[in-house]
């Protein structure tokens, strides 16, 4: 396990905790705690982190991985969709139909 280089973190501890408080998807706020424990303990390795955050560690790998190649940008980007949910062909045909009969 190899510890982190901590000068690749630009955003100092005060910066990232007025982040964290202005955070409002709780997802993303697990990635900035990740971010002020590995900058505020400089020997701490990411299997340590893992063990403080409710998130493991290929997680935390795979996060980092984010901020070494873009940055906080990166980090907090949030690409996930939901589920659609799945119709049947006459299903939507059906809905289509009385779409167009209330004028959608």
């Amino acid at each position: 396990m190899r510890t982190i280089n901590r000068d690749q973190i630009k955003e100092n501890t005060k910066e990232l905790k007025n982040l964290l408080k202005k955070q409002k998807k709780k997802q993303l706020t697990f990635r900035i705690q990740m971010l002020i424990l590995l900058k505020e303990n400089p020997k701490m390795i990411l299997k340590e982190v893992s063990n403080l955050l409710p998130v493991s560690y290929p997680t935390l790998q795979r996060w980092w991985g984010y901020y070494k190649e873009g940055g906080l940008e990166k980090l907090l980007e949030w690409n996930v969709e939901r589920f659609k949910g799945r119709l049947r062909e006459e299903q939507i045909k059906k809905i289509e139909k009385k779409n167009k009969q209330w004028g959608i």
